[in-house]
């Protein structure tokens, strides 16, 4: 009986160290997934990328998908003009003919909704195709200017300070790209080469903000980035003589955040320009859509906004990545050694859960023969 009890012992300790072994394996598994260092996904080559989307593109080249985006394109009232017009300027350079019925349609929507449009954003819109012959007063609403000093980003923090004092409501928003702003130009975590990318990428979400161009998805992004950004209680009262002071009041942690997407924004700026740099912005939603989109702007630079189109974002940034080959090799290897080992330890599992299912049974047993229960009946 001893010797039953010894080798029954034994089994539960083996089985409950193959069972810890098995714990521990996928710890160490969900560790390397979660790590910071580990990317599930990493940057094609440019030549890739170039090739991958060229072919995408040639592919999409059809009358009938054209004709399909510039349907869905026409559906709000006033239609998407600026991507129709994209898309009739691929099917004219991919010579696609296009059914007489729909431009015909879209010509006389053109002329109705195109003559009346006198919208701010479309003023704002004109202002930066041809800055020249734009009032200043509309370049002033409109705020098309770059502000490349840290004057604006003073006065825009010494507001908010002032209604935060005053515990009136803080434009959190505006607040935080001034932050991030002025901490450009006068932190030392940033480099001269960053600051004039994040200077641009910060005067293009603000541009963005007034004429509506930024999505719900993007939007939610900057909102809780800009939350909580700046404590004011932390701010120095000299900080307006001394603007470097004030970084001992920022949230490294969100700055750094918002550092990554403007300096995309910025790239992106460069490479297409204002004006699409907006159109595409309605389709980032947050900091990893930016970098993917800077990736395509670098390649394809003045014709990214044609480009994402006539394919749309999900199957242009698919483009500009691929899994990581080290994840690919690492979760083979994990389910090839989960498998051995549970080929190897499945006796004893099973012979755990057979003792632990055994001794229930055994106790439930003895429960019901005991005097006080069968007393009871």
């Amino acid at each position: 009986m001893t010797n039953k009890t010894n080798f029954s012992t034994r089994k539960i300790i083996l089985s409950l160290l193959s069972i810890s072994s098995l714990a521990l394996l996928s710890w160490q598994a969900y560790t390397f997934y979660s790590s910071p260092v580990t990317s599930y996904f990493i940057d094609r080559e440019v030549s890739e990328i170039k090739h991958r989307v060229q072919l995408q593109l040639l592919e999409s080249a059809t009358p009938e998908h054209i004709a399909q985006r510039l349907q869905s394109a026409l559906e709000p009232v006033p239609a998407d003009w600026e991507g129709i017009d994209l898309l009739r300027e691929f099917s004219a350079e991919n010579n696609v003919v296009l059914p007489q019925s729909l431009l015909n349609q879209i010509n006389a929507r053109e002329t109705v909704e195109r003559g009346e449009d006198d919208s701010f954003a479309t003023a704002c819109y004109r202002c930066m195709k041809d800055s020249d012959s734009c009032p200043m007063s509309l370049a002033k609403n409109c705020d098309l200017a770059v502000e490349l000093t840290p004057v604006g980003d003073v006065r825009s923090i010494n507001t908010a300070l002032t209604d935060w004092l005053a515990d009136r409501p803080v434009d959190t928003f505006e607040t935080g790209l001034a932050t991030v702003g002025l901490a450009a130009s006068v932190g030392s975590i940033f480099t001269a080469g960053t600051t004039y990318s994040i200077k641009v990428g910060t005067s293009t979400i603000k541009v963005a903000r007034r004429i509506g161009s930024i999505g719900k998805p993007l939007a939610r992004f900057l909102r809780r980035n800009t939350e909580g950004l700046l404590d004011f209680s932390r701010i120095p009262k000299n900080w307006r003589k001394n603007p470097s002071s004030i970084m001992g009041a920022i949230s490294v942690t969100k700055l750094s955040e918002l550092k990554s997407l403007l300096l995309n924004l910025g790239g992106i700026r460069a490479n297409v320009g204002t004006t699409k740099t907006l159109r595409i912005l309605r389709t980032i939603d947050g900091g990893t859509d930016a970098h993917r989109m800077r990736l395509a702007s670098d390649i394809f630079k003045a014709d990214t906004p044609k480009a994402l189109e006539v394919l749309g974002k999900n199957r242009l940034l698919k483009q500009t990545y691929k899994i990581n080959p080290k994840i690919t090799r690492m979760a083979g290897t994990l389910l090839t050694l989960c498998g051995a080992l549970l080929g190897l330890f499945w006796g004893a599992i099973t012979a755990l859960l057979s003792a632990i299912f055994s001794y229930f049974l055994r106790l439930t047993k003895r429960r019901l023969n005991s005097p006080a229960t069968v007393a009871d009946a």
